[in-house]
């Protein structure tokens, strides 16, 4: 899920 999360801009931007 993490690798998941790293590919999407708007979500690693909002989660980070």
């Amino acid at each position: 899920m993490s690798k998941n999360i790293e590919l999407i801009p708007p979500c690693s931007m909002r989660q980070n």
